[in-house]
């Protein structure tokens, strides 16, 4: 599958969900350049729904060391390796 073939299959799913398109769109642009991330605190708070990732993640995880794995996430791929 190519990276847009994936992304169409998570705005499904996303979708499916009830997910905010906003929200599945800025998951899917933030995968994509998740090689130049300087860390992942931006996609975690994307996919968690916090409006500021530093604050709210830190307030969080005080409060819940685990508050990451409640979050419900669509499916960004299938079985099939993601070439492209």
């Amino acid at each position: 599958m190519t990276y847009d073939e994936v992304a169409d299959k998570f705005r499904g799913n996303a979708e499916f969900a009830k997910w905010p398109s906003q929200k599945a769109e800025t998951v899917i642009e933030l995968v994509k350049s998740l090689e130049n991330a300087h860390d992942m605190s931006r996609l975690t708070a994307a996919v968690a729904g916090l409006s500021n990732p530093s604050r709210e993640s830190r307030e969080n995880q005080s409060a819940d060391p685990c508050w990451h794995s409640q979050v419900q996430v669509p499916l960004l791929a299938g079985p099939r390796a993601v070439t492209g």
